[in-house]
């Protein structure tokens, strides 16, 4: 072990330089990992909202009489289905069409009547009711 004091100096010099090399190297790595995080966050949110449209598409595509019911589409959400989400884009879509001047006042008793029909357990009848509903704002 060296004793004088410039081969002192040069060993923390030595040591500090090493440690500040460490720093560095793990300070990259995480601005890295947050930038890979931050993409990826981004690309899942993109996905999601991508999926998410999708299936209001499908949704409304179905409202609108293309096809048979769909049995997730009327399934409550609490059992896997989309009911809840059928119901909100009805009601959505009541809305819009109320501020685009459409007349909406037999959409909203059939939204009604499917709110009720929810309410007594009787799902497939209910999205027949929120069908009707939405057909009658999109005629």
């Amino acid at each position: 072990m060296p004793t004088d004091f410039l081969s002192i100096l040069a060993r923390e010099i030595a040591v500090i330089a090493f440690t500040a090399a460490q720093v560095a190297q793990i300070a990259i790595q995480a601005v890295y990992d947050i930038d890979q995080n931050c993409k990826a966050d981004v690309f899942e949110g993109k996905v999601l909202a991508a999926f998410d449209l999708q299936l209001r598409l499908k949704i409304e595509a179905n409202l609108a009489g293309l096809g048979l019911p769909v049995l997730l589409f009327y399934i409550p959400t609490a059992q896997g289905g989309h009911l809840t989400l059928t119901r909100t884009i009805v009601a959505d879509s009541i809305a819009k069409a109320t501020t685009a001047g459409v007349p909406v006042d037999q959409a909203n008793a059939y939204l009604g009547v499917a709110d009720t029909l929810i309410g007594a357990g009787q799902y497939k009848d209910a999205y027949n009711m929120l069908r009707l509903a939405y057909q009658q704002i999109v005629q």
